[in-house]
This record gives structure tokens, sequence and C-alpha cells, in this order.
């Protein structure tokens, strides 16, 4: 066997295992968001709740993973442009927050710090 056989060998085998990683990898990150989602469904237009303290909330990319202090779990997404400190849920979500939603409406109320905040579900709302 000569070097150039033996380095080659090793380079093949080096891509392999990094193939092999990459693959797992990918693999959990779609398991992951797979169960993650089913553990958290979208907030729907049926669902309602009033005044609800918020326990726990996780953010990734804007979209704000909820549960409630009723266990409920939730995932949304909303900005409301209009607010200049809060454009988004992201930014808002706490667990000083609390949130309320009627029936079969889309928009979400929350309340922080004495004051209001309207978002409607999945929409920007752009400025006046």
């Amino acid at each position: 066997m000569t070097e150039s056989d033996f380095d080659e060998k090793d380079k093949m085998l080096i891509l392999k295992i990094i193939g092999l990683g990459l693959f797992l990898v990918i693999g959990v990150a779609v398991l992951y968001n797979y169960f993650r989602n089913n553990e958290y469904p979208e907030l729907r237009k049926e669902q309602v709740f009033t005044k609800e303290w918020i326990h726990n909330v996780d953010v990734d990319r804007g979209l704000c993973f909820v549960e409630l202090q009723n266990g409920m779990k939730f995932r949304a997404w909303a900005e409301n442009l209009n607010y200049e400190n809060y454009y988004s849920l992201a930014t808002i979500l706490s667990s000083r927050a609390l949130l309320s939603k009627n029936l079969n409406s889309d928009t979400l109320t929350v309340t922080y710090l004495g004051d209001e905040y309207k978002y409607i579900l999945g929409q920007v709302i752009t400025k006046d």
C-alpha cells in the first residue's frame, strides 16, 4: 500500500463521518421541530381564554411557544408596528403578561404593565 492510497482512504473515511454527522444533526432538528409543533399547536379562532397568566414562553425566530398557567399550550406569532417598544408578540410576552382571546376571533389582547396591546394572529399590522 502506498502513502497516497492511505491518504485517499483517510479522506474518504473523514468525509463519510462528516456526512453521517450532518445527517444525524439534520434528523434530530427535524424530529425536535415535529414534536415541538405537536406539543404546541397553533392558536385557533375557536379557542377562548380571558386574562390568563403566562407560565412559560419560548421564542424561536419570532415564533412564540406559550404555556399558560391553566396548562394550555399554543404557538403564535403576530406583529403590530403601531407599538414602538412591543411591535411583536416575541417582544412583549413574559410571565408578567396577561393574555385574552375571544371566541371566533383572531385578535390576541396582551395586558402588560397595566396597558393593553392588540395583535392579529399570523398577521402584521402596519403603522396608521
